[in-house]
This record gives structure tokens, C-alpha cells and sequence, in this order.
């Protein structure tokens, strides 16, 4: 969510084109864009079984190029033995403003996430087993690795004071390894 600006729900009359049946409608995510405007933001969390998160969200103008880049990651234990995982994202964002009525823009994320020990089985329910409910009843060697990465670019162009023309390229790449 480092990098979501907002999250849009799109329900009642104006949902029917997504489904007629509960829940109907669509899910929109905005992701963060390059603004005309200068910031960073940082922040660092910590909690409990030793999890860490920080990210960071830079802003810089240039007059007409505007970049953006939103880094995070974390990386924790669980309360369920010998599990832990790790997340990484670097999400750069770029908008280039041509001239009064182009705009050409370019956004990616490139995501990777790692898990240790995996949790494939019945979760121990204390009163039932006489174990612990951190025990782990899974695979506590296994791994998994998934690593996303999208691409997009968008020109714009404003053909007049009503019509603006739009078009986009989007490619996305996913890969995931399993090791038992």
C-alpha cells in the first residue's frame, strides 16, 4: 500500500456493467504519481516478533519533468514458529509536461516478496492438541519467492478546450518460485 494515493468503489446503479449479484461493482487503485511540487516523507515502523517497516516517498520538480519515487520495505518473524517474511518496492513515477497540451508520463513498481516457512496445514488450536499456537504444523524449510514488476506509460494530449485525447501501454511481469 506504499504506493496506493486511493482506493476507489464503485457501487450501486453505475456498478451493474460489473455484476448484478453481491457484492456488484469494481475496485478501482490509484497509484502515486509524479506532482508539480517538492517533499519527502519518511517513516519507520516497528512492532512485535521483531517486524520492521520503513518507506519513503520523494517528490521532485524540475519545471517541466516532475519525478516521483516511492520506496518501502519490511521484514518480520511471525507468532507461528520458525515463519518470516520479507517485502521490497520501488515504485518511480515521471511526468514530463512537452508543452501546453502534451503531457507524456511513464510509472512502474517492481515489487519482490519472500516467505520462510511455510504454513500449510491445520493451524494448532490450543485445548485440542497440547501444543502451543505458535507451533508450527507446516513445512518450516519451505520458501516462496513471488517478484511482480508493471510498467506503464500515458501520453496526453489536449486537443481542445473539450476533447483531450488519452492513450496508454501497460505491461506487467510475474514470477514465482516454490521450494518445498
Amino acid at each position: 500500500m506504499a504506493n496506493v494515493e486511493r482506493v476507489e468503489f464503485v457501487k450501486g446503479p453505475g456498478s451493474v456493467l460489473y455484476g448484478a449479484a453481491q457484492p456488484g461493482g469494481s475496485v478501482n487503485t490509484i497509484t502515486k504519481k509524479a506532482v508539480n511540487d517538492n517533499f519527502a516523507n519518511v517513516e519507520v515502523q516497528a512492532g512485535s516478533w521483531s517486524f520492521l517497516r520503513s518507506t519513503l516517498d520523494m517528490n521532485q520538480n524540475f519545471g517541466d519533468v516532475s519525478a516521483r519515487v516511492n520506496i518501502a520495505g519490511d521484514k518480520g518473524n511471525s507468532y507461528i514458529d520458525l515463519q518470516s517474511s520479507s517485502n521490497y518496492l520501488v515504485a518511480p513515477s515521471v511526468s514530463w509536461r512537452v508543452n501546453k497540451d502534451l503531457e507524456v508520463s511513464y510509472s512502474g513498481e517492481f515489487q519482490k516478496v519472500n516467505l520462510h516457512g511455510g504454513y500449510t496445514s491445520l493451524p494448532s488450536i490450543q485445548g485440542v492438541q497440547n501444543l502451543s499456537a505458535g507451533t508450527n504444523m507446516g513445512q518450516p524449510w519451505s520458501s516462496q519467492s513471488n517478484t511482480n514488476s508493471t510498467n506503464q506509460a500515458d501520453i496526453k494530449y489536449k486537443i481542445d478546450q473539450d476533447w483531450t485525447f488519452r492513450q496508454g501501454f501497460f505491461n506487467a511481469n510475474y514470477w514465482a518460485s516454490y521450494s518445498p
